[in-house]
């Protein structure tokens, strides 16, 4: 069984789909067993597995994809939840939440995510792209650049962008090149150096103000484990799920035990990676600062300022700015170069 609902079921053009694919994205709770009951594409016995191609599998072409197929089935189960919630103490109802979002998603994003939607489907969803992520754990309430080999790839070094470093510039004396010409380039990017300095030092302040206001914090050391905390209440809910066993009886029963017990074995490896995902982030910057290299660690902090400074963003404001404002600075001169034809 535990084979059946993990193997992909063939959906034409669409890439294929596992019966747990459908449960973890549909929220792996009570009212997903029932829609899936309803829709008839939970088994009986493994040796129904070929049934599924002809049911979960047609439904989803005639969805026209995976993520359509999920939203149709959320939708359902709003209204259902709608429609039994109204129906007050009469009815046990569960209790569904998403957790609040105060991590940093991902590099480049800003959202701080402080919105809560009481619905069933919105608390689940947030989103079909904000679901996507939070339900297979892809940074979503995780740091940002957590090793070297990422942060690597994103050097801010400006010299590196312009390739005028010192051995370019001894190669044209002594290799034959253009003296003038290259002079010339040399004097004409010496505002982007200037500029890269400033925002050198910009976020050099800023991994001072992490370095003495959340580093040493043991309350905010504990905040940035939120994500992985937000796994292990997953892990709690689904055990709960199994412990009620409301599925006991049915048919289904055994298929429905293995795809909450496979939930909860993905959510404790998505909470020991959260964990390990902060550890390592706080590690690299460390080892950035001990190595001299305040800039880049100052970097790491910026692109990860909503999850260091949540809740006390205040002491970090005139730092961001000005990090901004040489971001910005650079930028414009980047692309007077490059109009100029000296990039």
């Amino acid at each position: 069984m535990r084979a059946a609902v993990r193997s992909p079921v063939p959906c034409g053009e669409h890439a294929p789909v596992s019966l747990f694919d459908i449960f973890w994205d549909l929220g792996a709770s009570e009212f997903s067993l029932a829609m899936m009951a309803h829709r008839g594409i939970l088994l009986d016995d493994a040796v129904d597995f070929s049934h599924l191609v002809h049911t979960l599998g047609e439904e989803i072409v005639r969805s026209g994809g995976r993520a359509s197929y999920v939203s149709e089935q959320l939708e359902a189960i709003e209204e259902y939840y709608r429609d039994h919630n109204g129906a007050g103490d009469r009815r046990k109802i569960l209790s569904l939440a998403a957790p609040l979002r105060k991590m940093l998603p991902a590099a480049g994003q800003t959202n701080a995510g402080t919105h809560v939607d009481v619905s069933y489907a919105g608390a689940i969803s947030g989103g079909v792209a904000d679901r996507e992520t939070w339900r297979t754990g892809t940074q979503v309430g995780g740091l940002a650049l957590g090793t070297a080999s990422e942060t690597e790839d994103r050097d801010i070094d400006v010299d590196a962008a312009m390739g005028g470093d010192v051995q370019r510039l001894l190669g044209s004396l002594f290799g034959g090149g253009s003296v003038i010409n290259e002079a010339k380039r040399w004097f004409k990017m010496r505002d982007a150096r200037k500029l890269r300095d400033v925002l050198d030092q910009a976020l050099t302040r800023l991994h001072q103000i992490y370095a003495g206001h959340v580093r040493l914090d043991a309350q905010a050391q504990a905040n940035l484990h939120d994500s992985a905390h937000r796994w292990e209440a997953e892990i709690t809910r689904t055990l709960a799920l199994q412990q009620e066993a409301a599925y006991k009886g049915q048919p289904w029963a055994l298929c429905a035990e293995v795809l909450a017990e496979e939930a909860v074995t993905l959510a404790r490896a998505l909470a020991t990676q959260a964990h390990a995902n902060v550890d390592e982030t706080l590690a690299h910057i460390d080892a950035l600062a001990q190595r001299n290299e305040t800039a880049m660690a100052g970097y790491i902090v910026y692109v990860n300022r909503y999850a260091f400074f949540a809740g006390r963003t205040a002491i970090c404001e005139e730092a961001v700015r000005q990090v901004e404002l040489a971001l910005a600075q650079l930028a414009t001169e980047l692309q007077r170069l490059k109009r100029d034809g000296v990039l």
